[in-house]
């Protein structure tokens, strides 16, 4: 299984897609402004990361792998860099570490 997670997973949108006008095969992608899409990295605190709630639905489910992508066309990073701002740098959390974790369990 393949996570694809990021700031824009807060209003329910597909990553990346919607910046080029969506695609009519994905039913959340939908064209948003790219000022609007890009603007939910301001917001985007996942405070309520459970990556061991994912890996159980996952394995639940039968999968028996998952890869979270950590960046994606979008450009956002879920690990801490000094490339970019464009990342989660700025929370507490290392989301990928946590993710990596949970997934060792």
């Amino acid at each position: 299984m393949f996570i694809h997670w990021g700031h824009s997973s807060q209003i329910g949108c597909e990553l990346s897609w919607p910046l080029v006008g969506g695609v009519f095969s994905l039913p959340f992608c939908k064209d948003i402004p790219v000022d609007k899409y890009h603007y939910t990295a301001n917001t985007f605190n996942p405070q309520q990361y459970n990556p061991q709630e994912w890996a159980d639905l996952a394995k639940s489910l039968g999968m028996k792998y998952a890869i979270l992508t950590t960046k994606h066309h979008n450009g956002f990073a879920l690990f801490h860099t000094q490339e970019s701002d464009f990342s989660e740098t700025i929370y507490k959390v290392n989301l990928k570490k946590s993710y990596q974790v949970k997934r060792q369990r």
